[in-house]
């Protein structure tokens, strides 16, 4: 059976707010520092230590950082998950399609699997791969471990973002930009993007899922 492989943050769930308010709670507790809102927006499904290096937080601190920041989205994503608009009728189709679904994100695996747990998204997900004890995207290594525990070819990575589209060349995949995020569809494009695409929704309109299943490996 086919593999789509799914980035989670900005791709399937508009997390951006849950993320903001968890780091800005946790700087301004232990720091007094203010955190953009924007600057979440910007580096959206990046791993968080590429987030805090874009602030003023001591660098010997992180360690207490992302403690904090990790109770404090705990709570968050127990509260609740927003998904952005057409992601369950996506999932719909590409089962119905026969498409095993697998989670690949920089979050970490514990956190992915429990925004899935928290979500609509639970219907639907085969697998959760989050970025433990190893390179993030662009690496292609997330990829490899997906090939290793699931049964069945990976065709595809679906993100938002020019890494996820980096690791998919990288790992000899297909990568599908989806421009909701932070980066445009020229930019996905000029990442390697074999398809891209405005919205999840937009996604779902179009061919791609139809042209990746023709061409199922």
């Amino acid at each position: 059976m086919s593999i789509l492989a799914l980035d989670l943050d900005g791709t399937l769930v508009n997390s951006a707010n849950q993320i903001h308010r968890s780091l800005a709670s946790a700087s301004k507790e232990l720091f007094g520092l203010e955190i953009s809102s924007d600057l979440i927006l910007e580096n959206l499904g990046l791993p968080f230590t590429s987030i805090l290096e874009k602030t003023s937080i001591p660098q010997d601190s992180y360690g207490e950082v992302v403690t904090l920041f990790r109770e404090n989205l705990e709570k968050e994503i127990i509260a609740g998950n927003e998904l952005f608009d057409g992601v369950i009728d996506f999932l719909i189709v590409a089962k119905k399609m026969r498409f095993k679904l697998v989670i690949a994100t920089s979050k970490p695996t514990y956190l992915a699997k429990l925004v899935v747990k928290e979500s609509e998204l639970f219907d639907y997900i085969d697998f959760v791969q989050g970025t433990d004890g190893f390179s993030p995207k662009p690496d292609p290594e997330i990829i490899f471990r997906i090939k290793k525990e699931v049964a069945g070819s990976v065709i595809a990575l679906v993100g938002d973002r020019t890494e996820d589209m980096r690791a998919a060349k990288n790992a000899s995949i297909k990568g599908v930009g989806v421009a909701q995020s932070a980066h445009s569809l020229e930019v996905l494009a000029a990442a390697g993007a074999d398809y891209t695409c405005m919205s999840i929704a937009d996604l779902l309109a179009s061919s791609i899922l139809h042209d990746l299943s023709a061409n199922r490996r």
